[in-house]
């Protein structure tokens, strides 16, 4: 995608989701659940991540990674996720119980943390898919 289209896209991306998420599109709500991860895992490591609300959707991020082809990042996830003792869950006070429960789970997640930022540089091109994948809907759309 070119610079300018990619500078389009960012803007309306930027304008529809400030405007909340009820009525965005599919691709849109990847990237949000994207995002979510990334500043939460930026704030601290995977067990503040599945910790609070945003993990809520760690299932679907699962989903958004696989849908942009990644293969390292979605892989630190699904580890991530497979220590919890029993599982992922969408109860969150649950969850939170479950995080605790892994033996050393400091370390353990600081370990993925690491993982995921070293799989967030190898897989860049991900991002690219990702903003062509928005712009692909916009066009779908008749928003671009």
């Amino acid at each position: 995608m070119d610079h300018e289209t990619l500078l389009q896209v960012g803007a309306m991306l930027n304008d529809r989701c400030q405007r909340g998420v009820q009525n965005l599109l599919p691709e849109e709500l990847d990237y949000i659940f994207l995002w979510e991860l990334n500043a939460e895992i930026d704030d601290g490591t995977f067990d503040r991540y599945l910790c609070n609300s945003c993990g809520d959707r760690a299932i679907d991020v699962v989903g958004a990674l696989e849908r942009l082809g990644s293969v390292q990042m979605v892989g630190v996830l699904k580890r991530a996720l497979s220590l919890l003792p029993g599982g992922w869950c969408l109860d969150l006070d649950q969850r939170r119980i479950r995080v605790m429960a892994v033996p050393n789970y400091s370390q353990q997640f600081r370990v993925l943390t690491e993982e995921y930022y070293n799989a967030l540089s190898d897989e860049d091109v991900v991002s690219e898919r990702m903003m062509v994948r928005i712009a692909d809907a916009y066009r779908r759309a008749g928003i671009l």
